[in-house]
């Protein structure tokens, strides 16, 4: 999105951005309804003005690294495990939600693919 984004910022003056913060806003509205609905003990923990979002795995897993390397070997989904900002970090997965809608639909939908078949084993 760097490209289209540069362009729109020299063209369209500030536009890009109010259409940029709607689309973020629409896949955070996405992402959590999906979520809510199919994964009951995944918590949603983000905080406003980002365009990550944070998700609390502890009651499936412990060790994030693992589940997030589960979830990039199962699904192909690549997501950020929180053990490396250290703490209780290591409970937390990180995605980001600054993409077309489509891309965060698959997202979406290999997340919980991959942490129902994860909880199953």
């Amino acid at each position: 999105m760097a490209i289209p984004a540069t362009i729109a910022a020299y063209t369209e003056e500030f536009n890009w951005l109010h259409d940029l913060l709607d689309t973020i806003n629409e896949n955070f509205i996405y992402a959590e309804h999906e979520i809510n609905k199919n994964l009951k003990n995944v918590k949603i923990v983000s905080g406003p003005a980002t365009y990550l979002m944070w998700l609390d795995v502890s009651e499936i897993s412990k060790d994030s690294k693992k589940l997030a390397d589960y979830l990039r070997k199962e699904t192909g989904l690549i997501v950020s495990a929180g053990s490396i900002y250290r703490g209780n970090a290591s409970q937390f997965l990180r995605l980001n939600l600054a993409s077309p809608i489509s891309m965060v639909e698959d997202g979406i939908e290999r997340l919980i693919t991959g942490i129902k078949n994860f909880s199953k084993k």
